[in-house]
């Protein structure tokens, strides 16, 4: 299903790789939908790797309620469940531009998410991929709060580390490095990218490419 701008160009495509995301996934959309576009045309590709839930038929009902776009595309895909990296990779070769973004299905982006990374990689050509921000949206959580400022704070530090739940890449670099590891099911599969591609991938981290995304709210055992 798929809702047209009726542009032959567009600037970046959003992939979104969902997996029961039936609590999470329209808040998702509505963050995508809400981007500030300003010159910028944009394509969401939504994967729904085989929900169990309702997953599908919230998106049914958010495209439904999207027949009159400008400068946005919604294109969705269901799929049987293989997991994350062949979502990955399949929302990837769905995909019109040549700039590439993910986001996690419980993921909000904010509003100069699309544009900023554009940007980027409009202004530094030697750049192929930029790793964002991520902030706590369960922000009131106090077990959330521990991970975030803990362990997961001390990962975003560092120079090379970019989360999965918000990077974006120049589509022709994953694919030169073989995209992503199909063995991975769930987790990691951008771990394992980066080591494919260690002499190939050229890092930007950005605190203005920002997305919010929850962190565990109790320990699971």
């Amino acid at each position: 299903m798929s809702i047209h701008t009726g542009k032959d160009k567009v600037n970046i495509s959003i992939i979104v790789c969902c997996y029961n995301g039936n609590d999470t996934i329209n808040s998702c959309l509505e963050s995508l939908l809400n981007q500030k576009r300003d010159q910028i045309y944009i394509e969401v590709v939504l994967v729904d790797d085989g929900s169990r839930d309702g997953t599908a038929d919230k998106i049914d009902v958010f495209l439904e309620k999207k027949d009159e776009l400008e400068k946005i595309e919604f294109n969705y895909f269901r799929k049987e469940n293989e997991g994350l990296s062949i979502a990955r990779n399949f929302g990837m070769e769905k995909s019109k531009s040549k700039i590439i973004a993910f986001i996690d299905e419980d993921a909000i982006a904010d509003r100069n998410f699309s544009k900023n990374i554009v940007e980027i990689f409009n202004k530094y050509e030697d750049v192929n991929c930029i790793g964002g921000e991520v902030l706590l949206s369960n922000s009131t959580n106090s077990f959330a709060n521990l991970i975030q400022n803990s362990i997961f704070s001390f990962q975003m530090k560092s120079d090379t580390a970019v989360i999965g739940t918000n990077m974006a890449f120049r589509k022709k670099t994953i694919k030169s490095v073989g995209g992503f590891q199909p063995e991975f099911t769930y987790r990691g599969d951008e771990s394992a990218l980066f080591i494919k591609g260690k002499n190939i991938i050229n890092i930007f981290k950005s605190n203005n490419v920002i997305i919010h995304h929850p962190q565990p709210a109790k320990l699971i055992f």
